[in-house]
């Protein structure tokens, strides 16, 4: 894998309602034609729609203000409909800095419209 390659992770269950020891999600990375997938690892895509997309800025932990925000706040008064047949998504950019320097992680998050 690419050191700048972006790495997805496809959330099934709402981390905020479900108890960490039982939430599950798909670790994702994108696939090039280098990749073969076998064994456990298989290859999706992502259906193509409209994706409200959110930028955060920071270390992973203060993720969850992000989350509160978007699903309590932003999507109540935007009058836009969840689409529950595509999963909610994150991508992370910039990964070395985890040890680094967290606070200039990027992630990006999409949430799936109807």
């Amino acid at each position: 894998m690419k050191k700048r390659s972006a790495i997805l992770e496809s959330l099934m269950m709402d981390p905020g309602v479900i108890s960490k020891e039982k939430i599950r999600y798909d670790a994702c990375v994108l696939k090039d034609d280098t990749l073969t997938p076998k064994g456990q690892v298989t290859a999706q895509s992502i259906q193509e729609g409209k994706y409200a997309i959110f930028i955060h800025n920071g270390a992973y932990h203060t993720m969850e203000d992000l989350y509160n925000a978007v699903f309590l706040k932003w999507l109540p008064e935007s009058k836009e409909d969840l689409d529950d047949s595509s999963p909610t998504f994150c991508k992370y950019f910039n990964r070395e800095q985890i040890m680094e320097d967290p606070e200039k992680l990027i992630t990006e998050l999409y949430i799936p419209l109807k």
